[in-house]
């Protein structure tokens, strides 16, 4: 008596996605400013809305993050932007950006600032 066996393969899909976007050389020389966006994007509105976005510059977290929110083609975003004058990041040696929800293991995303050296 033969038996079938079955394979079965369950994919987990996360139920949502963090990108730490690099602040813009425009905004670094033209406004003295560095702004770094936190996106979390997702299908369910709802997830997207309660992940607890907490941000980090050396180690320490950091208060007075902006927020927006949109949705574009069944996506909804989140973005929570920091934003530093030149004076105090250039003394940022690396930030990061993490997104927690119930359930869902940490998502986190680090930014190491390399200075300049000399010629």
């Amino acid at each position: 008596m033969s038996r079938n066996c079955f394979l079965c393969f369950f994919f987990y899909v996360a139920p949502f996605t963090v990108t730490l976007n690099q602040p813009s050389a425009k905004d670094i020389f033209e406004n003295n400013e560095v702004k770094l966006e936190c996106v979390i994007a997702g299908r369910d509105q709802s997830i997207v809305n309660g992940v607890k976005i907490t941000w980090e510059i050396n180690g320490q977290t950091v208060t007075n993050i902006t927020e927006s929110r949109n949705s574009k083609s069944g996506q909804h975003f989140r973005t929570s932007t920091m934003t530093r004058s030149l004076a105090e990041w250039q003394r940022v040696n690396d930030v990061r950006c993490s997104a927690s929800s119930d359930d869902v293991t940490p998502v986190i995303q680090d930014l190491t600032v390399h200075k300049g050296g000399t010629c």
